[in-house]
């Protein structure tokens, strides 16, 4: 897998879906009379049902290794859609395998979408979990930049810009084309900057806008706050209904700062930010704020107070604190001065007991990785789950989501196109899993 995909490994994330319960069509007939089931014990639950695919849980109670049997149909007609083993890995569960997902052969109505039910191994239903997502939402991320370079050159980068010489921009026809997945993807997960700095596109803003009002709360983006930019900027955002936007801030003392954020200014900084905050006072949908900070030794003793000022004053919907990647192009110099060692990192953690738990996140830097090869097989992947990496220019390329981070070469790469030439977005994804 490449270094960019092991970055996403690390980074993912988002806001959690918010799921909308779903009830059940009533069902005229009354359910057939079971012969009396005499196999072990089992339990499960429906998680979603979309007209596309139905997924969630199975298991057998006393969790043996075998596996139970499932049937999904239609209840009014008997139409029998598929059937399996409960035997996959499942979204939040790590190696565990325990769920399943079915991806319907032909799409159904939304009537009939109400109609399905997945059977045990006695042929009784599964009960729905307490909310079950109606989307078809296979597209766990779209980790997509409008342009190609940054602003600033901090030290500290993953993306080395020794040879980035000038800036190219995602055209309007290659976001429209991008945009059509916008439904298939996760809430919150529809990112307009990944590696690069958004604010750099002339046409950033107009970006935002063309997105349609409905699917705004997909769009994610991460901003540096470096570039001066006019209060219709901070006006827009405050009401645009995106979903949350990452500020990054290592510190609120100026020379530090700019040290950090190579090529910024923290004047202007500043200036951008209260616009920001002075907007959101007054805007009808402002997206949720995280500030992300890239932890130090300079700054690892202002972080504790730095944290509390963004929860308290500065709006933080979620503080996060991150280690560095330690990419070859980083100064050995800054690297020897500036990386935490295990006892700065147990400092840190200390300090911050008495912040909101819920507000804080620490990214610790990841243990090395044990046996990796042979825990991690050619199906360890999320069944009907993708990640999609699309650069300004329109590339397109699709990755499985792992279950667990996979350190393969390449294995999980399932297409790789132009944006643009993809016809049918729903079609396109269903072939996927053919």
């Amino acid at each position: 897998m490449s270094f960019y995909q092991r970055i996403l490994r690390r980074l993912r994330g988002g806001p959690v879906p918010m799921a909308v319960a779903v009830p059940l069509a009533s069902v005229p007939a009354p359910e057939p009379v079971l012969p009396a089931y005499t196999g072990p014990a089992y339990e499960g639950f429906v998680e979603e049902r979309s007209t596309h695919h139905v997924s969630g849980w199975l298991r057998y109670a006393d969790d043996t290794n075998s596996k139970p049997t499932f049937s999904v149909e239609l209840a009014d007609s008997g139409e029998v859609l598929a059937a399996g083993v409960g035997n996959q890995f499942r979204l939040g569960e790590g190696r565990e395998r325990r769920g399943y997902f079915v991806q319907f052969t032909r799409p159904l109505s939304d009537n009939e979408r109400g109609y399905v039910v997945v059977r045990g191994p006695d042929g009784a239903p599964l009960p729905d979990a307490p909310y079950v997502r109606p989307e078809y939402q296979p597209v766990m991320l779209v980790a997509m930049d409008i342009v190609d370079n940054c602003n600033l050159r901090c030290p500290f980068c993953l993306y080395d810009y020794g040879n980035t010489h000038a800036t190219n921009m995602m055209t309007p026809e290659t976001l429209a084309a991008a945009i059509r997945f916008a439904p298939y993807t996760m809430d919150g997960n529809f990112w307009l900057s990944c590696l690069h700095e958004p604010s750099l596109h002339p046409r950033f803003t107009e970006f935002m806008e063309s997105v349609p009002r409905e699917l705004r709360h997909k769009l994610f983006f991460t901003t540096n706050l470096a570039k001066r930019m006019k209060q219709e900027y901070f006006d827009f955002l405050a009401s645009s209904g995106v979903g949350h936007l990452n500020i990054s801030i290592e510190s609120r003392d100026p020379a530090l700062y700019e040290r950090m954020r190579k090529g910024a200014r923290f004047r202007i900084f500043s200036e951008n930010w209260d616009k920001l905050i002075d907007a959101y006072k007054l805007g009808t949908a402002p997206p949720r704020l995280r500030y992300i900070i890239m932890v130090y030794k300079s700054n690892l003793a202002e972080i504790p107070e730095l944290a509390r000022y963004l929860i308290e004053e500065r709006l933080a919907d979620e503080v996060q604190l991150r280690f560095t990647f330690d990419v070859p192009y980083i100064p050995r110099e800054f690297r020897e001065t500036e990386f935490l060692d295990d006892a700065d990192w147990v400092i840190l953690q200390n300090s911050l007991k008495f912040l909101p738990a819920d507000k804080i996140v620490l990214v610790l830097p990841p243990q090395p990785d044990v046996g990796t090869a042979e825990i991690a097989g050619a199906d360890d992947f999320l069944p009907g789950r993708y990640e999609f990496k699309l650069s300004w220019d329109g590339r397109l390329i699709v990755n499985r989501y792992w279950s667990v981070p996979y350190d393969g070469a390449n294995e999980d790469r399932v297409a790789d196109v132009n944006v643009a030439d993809i016809e049918d977005p729903l079609a396109f994804l269903q072939s996927l899993s053919a």
